[in-house]
Formats: C-alpha cells, structure tokens, sequence
C-alpha cells in the first residue's frame, strides 16, 4: 500500500517465466480478487500489477492478452516496465 498526496494506491509485484503457464492465471486471478476487496473497503482506492516476465517473447503478449480479458478490479497493469511505476503513480 502507497500513499502519494492523500491518494492510497496497492501495488502488486511479482515475477514470471514460461515454465508454467496456468500459474499465472491462478496469480492474476487472485490478485484481481484481493483489488476487489480493496475497492469493496476503500472505492477510491487505485491498483496496480507489475509483473516481470523472463522466458520467451510470445509470453508477453499472451499475458498482456489474458490479463486484458481477466482482470476487472485493476487499474493498471504494467509488464516488463517496472521503471515506469513512478511516473505512473505521480499520473494518480
């Protein structure tokens, strides 16, 4: 949990590679749920998911696809991008 100028903003990190595909629709699905209880206690409250991903280039876009179809609770989603968490919060 961040707070930036009277705004509170829950990051979610975590890192991922091609080994296991279905882990990372268990993951995604579970953090989307705990953004849901987030907003359910606090409905100005923003979410964010960084994820990592190593392994092959076709990964990404698979990620980026499901995540776009899956996630409900998320306000932003950013992979491989993590240096770009900053200015995304200063956008908040």
């Amino acid at each position: 949990m961040i707070k930036y100028k009277n705004k509170k903003i829950a990051l979610e990190v975590f890192s991922y590679n091609n080994k296991y595909r279905s882990r990372i629709k268990t993951k995604v699905c579970l953090m989307d749920h705990r953004f849901q209880i987030l907003k359910n206690k606090n409905p100005n409250i923003k979410t964010m998911m960084c994820i990592q991903i190593t392994g092959r280039p076709i990964l990404k876009k698979y990620v980026r696809k499901y995540l776009e179809m899956e996630t409900i609770n998320t306000d932003y989603i950013l992979i491989n991008e993590e240096e770009l968490i900053p200015n995304v919060i200063k956008k908040i």
